[in-house]
């Protein structure tokens, strides 16, 4: 049953994800979690590095696409500053959502990576749904109320993780 939480790659930040490592990887598309992924949870604005980011991708032909819980107005807003697609509400980890986007946006699962820092909604539904996955650091330590009760239950599965191998986990380089 843990084996549905365990993430294909580890990453320190989404922003270390290049074009070029993508594309060894045979990655045409990256589905990104929106909170602690790409900004913190109450950031309303996209920033600077996100924008350049999404660019950067963008020019090297790789869709990004955003997947969140969040409620739609606050996604579009984040989305259309750095010029990228959204599903908002997705109800993570149940597939609708996902399986919504998947359509939508015409999506190969086989050339798709979900990026996300959580392992109970982001790295279980991408589990799920057949497609590899990166797990990161959330951007800032303090969560909302949710996300808390997430944390509590993802610390006991990392111990359960490490327990079994010392070396999971986010490494010192993203080799």
């Amino acid at each position: 049953m843990l084996k549905k939480f365990q993430p294909t790659w580890f990453m320190s930040s989404i922003y270390t994800l290049t074009p070029e490592l993508l594309k060894e990887k045979n990655i045409q598309t990256v589905i990104s979690d929106l909170d602690n992924t790409l900004l913190p949870w109450n950031v309303m604005d996209a920033t600077e590095e996100l924008k350049s980011w999404a660019q950067d991708m963008h020019e090297a032909g790789i869709t990004v696409i955003i997947l969140s819980n969040n409620h739609g107005e606050r996604v579009k807003r984040v989305a259309d500053q750095a010029d990228i697609v959204y599903q908002g509400d997705a109800r993570k980890p149940l597939k609708k959502g996902m399986k919504l986007l998947i359509a939508r946006f015409h999506v190969d699962v086989e050339k798709t990576v979900f990026v996300g820092d959580q392992l109970l909604t982001d790295i279980f539904l991408a589990n799920r749904i057949g497609m590899r996955s990166v797990f990161v650091k959330p951007i800032v330590e303090n969560d909302n109320i949710y996300t808390r009760i997430n944390r509590w239950l993802e610390r006991k599965i990392v111990r359960h993780f490490k327990k079994k191998d010392p070396t999971w986990g986010w490494q010192e380089s993203n080799e």
